[in-house]
Formats: structure tokens, sequence, C-alpha cells
């Protein structure tokens, strides 16, 4: 008698490779570029030095601000062709990014600038 061999998972999904581009990054290929420089903007307006909460929300953000990238580009090269799927799927990621950025502070923080004056000044004296 033979056995059935038991099922693992489901043999009818479909491999898309949907999520192939955010696997196995190394910092080499254009979307670990991508994410990188995001990354180092998002950090930057947050003043260089994020808290472990922010790098979590960074991350995540980072990751969601490609695939809305990627979505954007896909909808651009079908001139907005695209199933409602995907344009759903865009919809529900730049929710989510934006509530990330809302979590961050969306507001940029300014740094300190001494205006030319103040500086000239400070490093020349006042030559009135």
């Amino acid at each position: 008698m033979k056995r059935k061999r038991l099922l693992r998972g489901n043999e009818n999904a479909v491999k898309h490779g949907g999520y192939r581009q955010l696997t196995h990054l190394d910092g080499r290929t254009r979307e670990a570029k991508i994410l990188g420089e995001i990354e180092a903007a998002l950090v930057t307006s947050l003043g260089g030095n994020p808290s472990p909460q922010q790098i979590l929300l960074i991350k995540r953000a980072c990751v969601k601000a490609f695939r809305c990238l990627a979505l954007e580009h896909e909808i651009i090269r079908d001139n907005g062709n695209v199933p409602d799927s995907l344009q759903q799927d865009y919809l529900r990621w730049a929710r989510e990014l934006r509530e990330d950025l809302k979590a961050l502070g969306l507001e940029r923080r300014a740094k300190d600038v001494t205006d030319l004056k103040s500086w000239a000044e400070a490093k020349y004296g006042d030559q009135n």
C-alpha cells in the first residue's frame, strides 16, 4: 500500500516573484542603494541621531517607499492601464507610508543656521 505524502503549504499557490526585489539585499543592488538613500534622507531629517524606535520605523518606511516607487513606475510605464488590484496595492502602501512618516514626524527639523551677517561679524568682527 502506497502512503500519501502529507502536503506542506498550498501547492496551488502561484509563484510571482513580487517580493524578489527585497530579499537578499547585500548593498550592491540598485534596490539596496535606493533603500539606503531613502534611509539616509530620513535619518538626516530626524537630526542624524534617531532612537531605536525611530530606526525601526525608518526601516519599515524605506521598504514601503520603495514599494510605492516601484508601483508608480509600473503605473506610469503602462500609462495608467493597470489592474485595479495594483492600484489598490499602491494606495495601501502609500497610506501605510504616510502613517509611518506621521509617526516619525513629517515636519522637517531645520538645522541651526547662522545668518550671513552674524557669521561675518563673528568671523571678522564688526567692520563698520
